[in-house]
């Protein structure tokens, strides 16, 4: 992602933006993944913890 931000701004694409607000850019990049990793752990959890109920039945 920081790539990315720095490619942008080497071709000056929103060069302004990104240097006043860069953190703020990054964050908003990486929220989707987060979420995404946030949803995985979820399900592994419901997984297993239905693996274990239907084992121990």
């Amino acid at each position: 992602m920081k790539e990315t931000i720095r490619i942008c701004k080497d071709r000056d694409v929103l060069k302004e933006d990104l240097e006043r607000k860069e953190q703020e850019a990054l964050s908003m990049l990486m929220e989707p993944y987060d979420q995404e990793e946030v949803t995985r752990s979820y399900m592994e959890s419901e997984i297993k913890a239905w693996r274990q109920v239907f084992f121990f039945l």
